[in-house]
């Protein structure tokens, strides 16, 4: 019976990996309060980059959840990026400047 019960969780590990893989990700926005409150990708989470290391893990237990980084340039998305993947996230992307978004994800309205 243990053995059984072994291969299962070991199934269902799997399963939620392969899950997080094919999920969509995650959009943080990194910028400041007030750029942030000018206009965002809607459903986009919100955490300063200076703020992103102490903020993530309640927001993103599983370090292998895909994540998509903004800013306005990409400048502090890619040291957000770096923050995160100090800590161990795994699947972490730069995605630029909010401008450079807005054609594949909808503004928040």
């Amino acid at each position: 019976m243990k053995r059984f019960t072994n291969r299962v969780t070991l199934l269902f590990a799997m399963v939620f990996s392969v899950m997080a893989l094919a999920a969509d990700p995650v959009i943080i926005d990194v910028r400041t309060d007030a750029e942030f409150n000018s206009g965002h990708l809607q459903g986009a989470l919100h955490m300063q980059h200076d703020k992103i290391g102490s903020l993530i893990e309640a927001q993103v237990p599983n370090k292998d959840t895909k994540i998509l980084l903004y800013c306005r340039s990409g400048g502090r998305a890619n040291v957000a990026k770096k923050t995160l993947e100090s800590l161990g996230y795994t699947a972490v992307t730069n995605g630029g400047g909010l401008k450079d978004l807005q054609g594949k994800y909808p503004l928040a309205q």
